[in-house]
C-alpha cells in the first residue's frame, strides 16, 4: 500500500518521524522492506536491490559505489560520474577523472563543494590554482567559473545546492 504525505501531516513508525512536513512521498512504504537477519543475506538483498537517490532519509555506501565507478571505463574524456543523492535543490554526484583529464572550464547554477576522496586535482577559480590532494575540500559560491584537471587518478565528491 502506498502513502502520500502533505503539508501539515506527519507519521511515526515505531516512534521514529519518517518524513517531516511538507515532505511528499508517493512511493510504497515498508519499514521492513529490504531487511535481513543474516548479513550473508542482507548483503545479498543489497546487492540486488535497486538504490534510490532521494527520499525521506538515505544512507550511501559511497565507498562501494566509488569501487564500482572505479573498475567501469571512464570513457573517451576520462570521466565518469554517478548521482548518489539527487533532490530538485541539492544534489551529491560521485566523480572519478583519469590521470590528465580535465573538465573544462564552466560555472554552477547553484553553490558547490568538491572533496576529493583520492589522488590528485587541480582547480582554478578565480586566477587561482587550487591543489587539492586527497582529504581536501573546496567549497564555491554560485556561478564561480572554474575547471578541474586531475594530476593523478582521482576521486572526489561533487555537492550541488541550488536555492
Amino acid at each position: 500500500m502506498g502513502l502520500v504525505w502533505a503539508p501539515g501531516d506527519s507519521i511515526k513508525q515505531r516512534g521514529i518521524h519518517v518524513l517531516p512536513p511538507g515532505i511528499k512521498l508517493s512511493v510504497p512504504f515498508s519499514p521492513r522492506r529490504n531487511m535481513a537477519s543474516d548479513p550473508e543475506q542482507a548483503e545479498s538483498l543489497a546487492a540486488r536491490s535497486p538504490q534510490r537517490s532521494w527520499g525521506p532519509m538515505l544512507t550511501v555506501k559511497w565507498q562501494s559505489e566509488l569501487e564500482r565507478l572505479l573498475r567501469d571505463n571512464t570513457g573517451e574524456n576520462g570521466r565518469l560520474s554517478k548521482t548518489i543523492v539527487k533532490y530538485p535543490n541539492f544534489s551529491v554526484v560521485l566523480m572519478v577523472m583519469k590521470s590528465k583529464a580535465t573538465f573544462p572550464e564552466h560555472r554552477s547554477a547553484g553553490r558547490i563543494s568538491v572533496q576529493v576522496l583520492k589522488g590528485h586535482i587541480q582547480m582554478h577559480v578565480l586566477g587561482n590554482l587550487v591543489d587539492l590532494p586527497a582529504g581536501h575540500l573546496v567549497a564555491l559560491d554560485r556561478e564561480v567559473l572554474h575547471d578541474v584537471e586531475a594530476l593523478d587518478d582521482s576521486a572526489f565528491m561533487l555537492t550541488i545546492v541550488l536555492e
